[in-house]
């Protein structure tokens, strides 16, 4: 009999390990958690967060940030709310400064320097995209067009604008037709 009961006990150890260790943080929670490093007030009811990770020296990464700062500003879009990240230890605040006076940020930007933020959505590149409605849900995820069509080399223009496509669909109170796309950019550490 008391073998039986220390089968059980380590059975609801081991159930209680494996069920902590597959339930993934709430996104909202932990971007809550982030350093704010450049302010941008928020709406008060987003129809949804929109996430995205940057890197200062990722080419990439710079080269989205007019279109991020596109669909940032445009009044179609006034009640999501854009944060971006930048992830990671590998960069100084100098280097981020300098990124965000060199390049156009209309958005907010927190640090990530234990890249909780990356793991809680599964960010692997930059730049790389999430929207996540009110409930904490993952809704899309990846690139935000299909300009570029590898890492190091980009298509003439871009044909599929993944990102302003889910936004639309959100702001009439539909479900994206596409919920996930294959980002390519530089590697996030």
């Amino acid at each position: 009999m008391k073998g039986f009961g220390l089968t059980v006990l380590i059975g609801q150890i081991l159930t209680l390990a494996v069920t902590s260790s597959c339930s993934k943080p709430n996104p909202l929670e932990v971007a809550s958690q982030m350093e704010v490093f450049k302010k941008k007030e928020l709406p008060e009811n987003c129809k949804a967060q929109v996430y995205f990770f940057l890197q200062p020296d990722c080419p990439l990464s710079q080269n989205y940030t007019k279109p991020l700062a596109e669909l940032a500003s445009d009044t179609r879009f006034e009640n999501f709310c854009f944060t971006g990240f930048f992830s990671g230890k590998l960069y100084s605040r100098d280097e981020f400064e300098y990124f965000i006076l060199h390049y156009d940020t209309p958005y907010r930007v927190s640090l990530d320097p234990d890249l909780k933020m990356a793991s809680a959505l599964g960010a692997t590149v930059v730049p790389e995209v999430f929207v996540v409605n009110p409930s904490g849900e993952t809704v899309y995820s990846g690139a935000i067009d299909d300009w570029a069509v590898r890492e190091g080399g980009k298509g003439r223009a871009a044909k599929q604008y993944y990102l302003e496509d889910v936004l639309v669909a959100l702001r009439e109170g539909k479900l994206p037709s596409i919920r996930k796309t294959e980002a390519v950019g530089c590697v996030l550490e």
